[in-house]
C-alpha cells in the first residue's frame, strides 16, 4: 500500500509541476504574440488536450520504448514514474495555459503604464502571477486530481498506481470491499479536490481582451521572451507535432486502415452512438439543473477515477429489478453520462448566468415565461457554448477506457477499449489505424457544425439576441428624454 500511494502521489505531483511550468511558459509566450498567432497557439493547445491518451502513449512507445527508433540516441526509461509524469504533463499543460492566458487578457495598458520599469521576472512576480494566482491554484488541484485518476497511461507503461491496482484487484477477485480497502485514497481525494475547486472562480478562455501585445512583449523582455519561445516550441512539438506525425506518416498504417475499418465496423458504430447519446443526455441534464448550485456535486463524479465509478454503478444496477438495464448497452451510456456531466453542467450554467439582464427584463415584460423564455433569450445566447459542452463530453466519451473497462456488456466494445487491449501486444500499425478512425469520429461533428454555421450565418458562429432591440429601447439614450 505504501509503495502504491508513493507511486500515485509522486507521479501526480511530478506531472502537475511539469504541466504548470510548461503551461505557464506557453501562456507567457502566447500573450506576447499578435491576436492571430494567439488563436493559433490556442488551437494547438486544444489539439494537444484532445488527443487520446493511448495515441500519445503509442507514439512514445514507438520512439522511446524498449525497441524504439530513438532509443539509441535517447536512452530514456519511459516505464517509470518520471516517464509517466512526462507524458501526463504533455497531455495536461493546455489546462494551465488556457487558465493563465485567459486571466492575463483582462489586463489593459494602464496596468503597464502604472510602473514602466516593471519588466522581465519582476513583471511576472509582481503583476502576472498575482493576477493569475487563484486560477493557477485551482488548475493545480484539477491537474493533480486528473493525473492521480489517470488509468490508461500508467497501465500501458506498467507503473503501479492506485487506479490500476484497484482495477486489477477487482477484476481478479470481484471483491469491491477489499479493492477499496487497498485503494482508499481514491475515495477521499476527489472530495478534497471538489471542496478546493468550488471556492475558486475561473474565467473561461476568451478571444476578447484589451492588453496591448506589443507592450506586453516589451515589458516581458527579450531574454524571457526567447526562453518562453523555446519552451513553447518544444512542448507544442512534443505534444502535438510528434504524435500526429507518428500517427499519420507511416505508410503501413494507411495500408492497414481499410482492413481494420472493415473488421471493427460494429465497434465504430458503438463508439459513436454511445458518445453522442451520453453527451446529449449530459447537456439536457445541464439545461435542467443549471439553476441549482448542488449541480456542482456532479464534479465529484468527474474527479472520481473511472474504475471506482464503474464499480459503484455495478453495485447499484446489478439487481433483479434493474437487470434489463444492467445487461444492455444502456448501462454504458449511463456510466459515460454520469462521468462527464460535471463539466457540461459548469459550461451550461456559465452560459446561462451571463445572459444580459436587460434582455431578460425586456423579454419578461413582453410576457415570456418558461420554454418561450429559454427559446428566444437563453438559447440564442448559449447555443455556441451548448455545442462546445456537448462536443467536449463527446470527445471525452470517445477516449474513455477506465469507466467502461469493467462495465461494458458483450457486444458493446468501443474503439478505445480495442486500442487499449491491442497496445499491450505491440500492434503498432493496427493501433494507429484505429486512432485515425477515432480522430475521424472526433472531427466529424466539429466540421459539420462549422459547415452549418457558414451555411446559415455566412460566417463563424455568432450570438443573436432576439430581444436586443427591446433592451436598447430601455436605455435612457433611446427613450427621447435627452
Amino acid at each position: 500500500m505504501g509503495s502504491l500511494l508513493f507511486n500515485s502521489l509522486g507521479t501526480s505531483l511530478l506531472a502537475t509541476v511539469l504541466a504548470l511550468g510548461l503551461g505557464f511558459a506557453a501562456a507567457l509566450f502566447a500573450s506576447a504574440l499578435p491576436a492571430r498567432a494567439q488563436r493559433t497557439i490556442l488551437v494547438l493547445a486544444i489539439i494537444a488536450m484532445a488527443l487520446p491518451p493511448f495515441a500519445v502513449a503509442n507514439c512514445w512507445l514507438h520512439y522511446l520504448g524498449a525497441t524504439g527508433v530513438w532509443r539509441h540516441w535517447l536512452p530514456i526509461d519511459l516505464f517509470s514514474i518520471w516517464g509517466v509524469a512526462w507524458i501526463l504533463a504533455l497531455m495536461f499543460w493546455p489546462i494551465t495555459f488556457a487558465a493563465a492566458w485567459s486571466a492575463w487578457r483582462t489586463l489593459d495598458s494602464a496596468h503597464f503604464d502604472a510602473e514602466p520599469a516593471l519588466c522581465g521576472a519582476s513583471l511576472v512576480r509582481w503583476l502576472l502571477f498575482p493576477v493569475a494566482r487563484d486560477v493557477i491554484a485551482a488548475v493545480a488541484v484539477l491537474t493533480f486530481a486528473l493525473a492521480l485518476n489517470q488509468f490508461s497511461v500508467p497501465a500501458i507503461f506498467q507503473v503501479k498506481v492506485l487506479p490500476v491496482e484497484f482495477w486489477i484487484r477487482f477484476s481478479t477477485n470481484l471483491d469491491a470491499g477489499k479493492a477499496l480497502a487497498a485503494c482508499w485514497p481514491l475515495i477521499l481525494i476527489p472530495f478534497a479536490a471538489w471542496l478546493l475547486l468550488r471556492r475558486t472562480q475561473v474565467s473561461w478562455p476568451s478571444l476578447e481582451g484589451h492588453a496591448n501585445t506589443n507592450r506586453f512583449r516589451h515589458h516581458l523582455g527579450r531574454p524571457l521572451f526567447v526562453l518562453t519561445t523555446i519552451i513553447s516550441v518544444l512542448v507544442i512539438g512534443l505534444s502535438v507535432a510528434v504524435p500526429l506525425w507518428q500517427l499519420l506518416a507511416s505508410p503501413r498504417t494507411w495500408r492497414e486502415l481499410p482492413q481494420v475499418f472493415r473488421a471493427i465496423t460494429p465497434a465504430t458504430v458503438n463508439t459513436f452512438v454511445f458518445a453522442a447519446a451520453a453527451a446529449s443526455i449530459a447537456v439536457v441534464a445541464g439545461l435542467c439543473l443549471w439553476r441549482l448550485r448542488l449541480g456542482g456535486l456532479l464534479w465529484i463524479l468527474f474527479l472520481t477515477p473511472g474504475v471506482l465509478l464503474s464499480v459503484a454503478i455495478i453495485w447499484l444496477f446489478n439487481r433483479s429489478m434493474l437487470e434489463v438495464i444492467y445487461r444492455s448497452t444502456a448501462i454504458v451510456v449511463i456510466a459515460l453520462c454520469l462521468r462527464y456531466a460535471g463539466p457540461v453542467w459548469a459550461l451550461v450554467r456559465r452560459a446561462f448566468i451571463t445572459v444580459d439582464r436587460s434582455v431578460l427584463e425586456a423579454a419578461t415584460l413582453d410576457g415570456l415565461r418558461g420554454w418561450a423564455l429559454v427559446r428566444h433569450v437563453y438559447l440564442p445566447h448559449a447555443a455556441p457554448v451548448l455545442f462546445a459542452a456537448w462536443y467536449i463530453a463527446y470527445l471525452l466519451c470517445l477516449w474513455d477506457v477506465e469507466t467502461l473497462a469493467l462495465l461494458y456488456p458483450p457486444g458493446a466494445e468501443t474503439l478505445a477499449l480495442r486500442v487499449f487491449n491491442l497496445l499491450h501486444y505491440g500492434h503498432m500499425a493496427q493501433v494507429n489505424a484505429l486512432c485515425i478512425i477515432l480522430l475521424g469520429l472526433a472531427l466529424a461533428p466539429g466540421l459539420l457544425y462549422v459547415l452549418l454555421c457558414h451555411r446559415v450565418f455566412g460566417a463563424t458562429p455568432c450570438r443573436t439576441f432576439t430581444y436586443k432591440r427591446h433592451a436598447a429601447a430601455m436605455t435612457p439614450e433611446s427613450d427621447g428624454s435627452g
